[in-house]
């Protein structure tokens, strides 16, 4: 795990059915943010694509890599604070899954994933 208990922790798992919730904290004086950005900082959406596959790869109890990301939608950023980000995953068929991250009520990501087991 690249970012896991470095840059964000995982505070709670909720599973229902294929539907699974990961409740996670961002840290926000990780150094990340030094560059990315001073004055004001946001989380980089290369980082939250990586929560989403590592919070799979704990469900899964297995390392998964995507083979393609066929839909991603940035609709706004997170800004690193104390508050908890959401991170929504159903499982779909044959290696698929949707996601969708959320902060402090609001939809801040949708994304699309194939993936394999490495």
């Amino acid at each position: 795990m690249l970012l896991k208990n470095r840059f964000y922790t995982v505070e709670s798992t909720n599973t229902e059915g294929n539907a699974h919730k990961f409740v996670v904290k961002i840290d926000p004086q990780h150094p990340i943010f030094d560059g990315h950005f001073p004055q004001q900082p946001v989380v980089p959406g290369v980082c939250t694509i990586q929560m989403l596959k590592e919070c799979f790869s704990d469900l899964l109890g297995k390392s998964i890599r995507y083979t393609s990301i066929p839909s991603c939608k940035f609709i706004s950023s997170i800004i690193p604070s104390d508050d908890a980000v959401e991170l929504s995953i159903v499982v779909g068929n044959e290696n698929t899954f949707q996601a969708v991250v959320s902060f402090n009520g609001a939809v801040m990501l949708k994304m699309k994933a194939n993936y394999t087991e490495q």
